[in-house]
This record gives C-alpha cells, structure tokens and sequence, in this order.
C-alpha cells in the first residue's frame, strides 16, 4: 500500500509538470483489451475449493501519459489510468460457478523504444465475485506487465499480463486471478513532429555593402591650340596622365557596382573614343584585410571587372593594359572602416598623345 502511495504522489508530481512530452505515448488515450483470465479460489486455509477455470476477460481502460525526463535518446513515460475488468462466469470443479469484476486506478512506468513501450503497472481497485461467491468483495492490488506497439500517429497495439488476488472480509476465500490480454489504445492527441538535427554552423553570407558613388573625376586638360605664328615649327608627342580613383568595392569582392559608377565610365568611353590613339591602363586595389597573396588576386580582379565593363561598352581590349597592387598605395588609413573602404578601389590612367608645335630656330 505505501509503496502504490509512493509511486502515485511521484506520478501525479510528474504529470502536475504539464511540460514534457513522452513522444510517441504522449496524450490522453482509450483503449479495449480481450483475452483470458485463469480464476481459483482457496480457503482459509489453503485449500482450492474452486480449481482454476480459464474464463474470457474484458478490460475497458484509458488515462493519460506524460512524458518524464528525458535522457539523452531516451524518454521514461509516466502514467495514470482508470480500468474496468469484467471476467466471465465459470462454473470450476467441485460445483462453485463464480465471475469477478475490478474497477479503480493504476499508475504505469514505461521506456519507450523506438515504436515499442515496455511497461508495468501498480494499480489499485475494487475486487468483488459474483454467482456462488458474490459475498467475497475487497480493495486490493494489482500489477500488471505488457508491451504496446504504435501503428500509427494515433493508435497502438497492447499485450499485458495482469495479476491479483482478494479475498471475503472474514478471510474465508480468496480468489486470485492471472489475465492475459491483447487490445488496442486510441490517443487523442498525434505525437509531435521528429525535430531535425541542427545544421552545422556556417559563417553568414554577407551582402555587399553598397558601394559609394565614384568621388573622382577625369582630369584631363583641353589639347592646347597652336599659337599662330611664322617660322618652322617641329610636331612631337607628349604624354598625359588621366586619372579615374575611388571605384569602390564591398569587402572581398570584385563585382563592379554599376549604378553609381556607370556615367563616369561612359565618360571614359567618351574619351577613349575621342582618343584613338590613346591607351588605358586600369590598376586595382584593395585594402590591407588578409594576405598580401590574396589581395594581390583580388585587385587583379577588380581591374578585371573593369576591363570587362569598358570592353563591352566597344573599347578594343588591346588598348587596355590590366594590373593588381594588392593593399599598394593606400589613399585613406587602413585603420578605420571608411577609410578601407576608399582604398578598395580601381584607378584608370590614360596616356594620350597630345600635338604640340615648338617653333624651331636657326
């Protein structure tokens, strides 16, 4: 009797949680079982006055399961439930014809394994025969040991061999009974969905910051005019820098942002096309994050990006000359965030050939 109070106090503890969830046996259920019960009935003395008689057994049950704790893969299932059992009158030899009914509660401990529940159960109930020994009625024990099988979200299949004995207030007969049941379990409640493992840890994919519009512009000064003058004057050729810096580009990256650079580089095609003889020479950069190795690669691919931009727009590639510096020639300090930003960048020289007329004298 303590030890059912104990189990009960520890289950109802359990349940009073309303937390965890036993998985696949969680839930409210019902169930119906059917099978055998082997009956017999002694004196007070020992004697069996009824032989055993096995008779047909029905069980009505249902209560809810909570889950425990989980261990690891593990969850322990924790229960309570109301029964009722009906076994069938059975005339025994030697004359008496009896039938026994119980009805009460029980408290049910299982581990469930994969779709399988191995369990026990400790229970306590009203025991009473009828017919021949309907004058022997008790409270009494009863413990029970099965097996339940889910077939399916919401149903399971029960094997459960249950075992008790009570006897008449006076102690003249006890009856005892061994039932062996088959059944099935109705929960109202699907089990929850499996959670899936969680997924390795990546380094998040980083958008690429929006780039600044391109601060410089072409610096190029109008071809002089020849002054008007007698004599002799001798043609050469003189070379001029243009310079385009600050095409800026998001950390790790050599895509060309378009929008807020493209009318600069349409002004670079402009002045390609107003100087056929003249050639660029598109020079990357980056700033000094990583090796030098690496950004060597980048800047190189920087100029690339723009080479590509300036070949599309019709400048032949053979008037373009690609180069990367890596972290070279920095223009802002590497020690702030915008100033890196200002050294990821692409500059673009042109050399152009520009007439002068020098007056020669004899």
């Amino acid at each position: 009797m303590k030890k059912l109070a104990i189990l009960f106090t520890f289950t109802m503890a359990l349940l009073g949680i309303g937390t965890a969830q036993a998985g696949l046996f969680g839930g409210p259920y019902l169930g119906a079982k059917l099978g055998a019960n082997n009956s017999s009935a002694t004196d007070a003395t020992g004697v069996v006055i009824a032989p055993s008689e096995r008779t047909t057994a029905y069980i009505l049950q249902g209560g809810y399961l909570q889950g425990g704790y989980n261990l690891d893969m593990n969850a322990v299932v924790i229960g309570v439930g109301a029964y009722g059992d009906w076994n069938a009158y059975e005339k025994h030899v030697g004359g008496l014809a009896y039938g026994t009914r119980s009805y009460g509660f029980d408290a049910k401990l299982g581990v469930p394994v994969g779709s399988w529940l191995p369990y026990a159960k400790l229970g306590r109930g009203n025991n009473y025969a009828t017919d021949d020994l309907s004058p022997v009625s008790q409270r009494g024990r009863n413990t029970a040991y099965g097996f339940e099988y889910k077939l399916a979200p919401n149903w399971s299949a029960v094997a459960e061999y249950k075992t008790y004995k009570f006897s008449s207030r006076d102690g003249s007969i006890t009856i005892k009974n061994n039932t062996v049941t088959l059944g099935l379990n109705y929960y109202f409640e699907e089990p929850p969905e499996p959670v899936p493992p969680p997924e390795p840890e990546t380094e998040p994919e980083l958008e690429p910051e929006p780039e600044p519009e391109l601060v410089a512009a072409m610096k190029s000064a109008p071809l002089p005019e020849p002054a008007p003058s007698s004599g002799v004057w001798k043609t050469f050729m003189e070379e001029k820098a243009v310079r385009i810096e600050g095409t800026n580009f998001a950390v790790g990256s050599a895509r060309l942002m378009l929008e807020s650079g493209k009318d600069l580089l349409k002004e670079v095609v402009e002045f390609m096309n107003l100087h056929p003889d003249s050639n660029l020479e598109v020079i990357g950069y980056t700033d000094n994050t990583g090796s030098e190795e690496q950004n060597k690669a980048l800047s190189m691919a920087r100029a690339q990006s723009v080479e590509k931009y300036l070949v599309d727009a019709g400048i032949p590639a053979d008037r373009i000359i690609v180069r990367g510096e890596g972290s070279a020639n920095p223009v802002s300090d590497n020690n702030t965030e915008e100033g890196r930003a200002e050294n990821r960048r692409v500059e673009i020289r042109s050399v152009v050939r520009e007439e002068k007329k020098v007056r020669v004298t004899e």
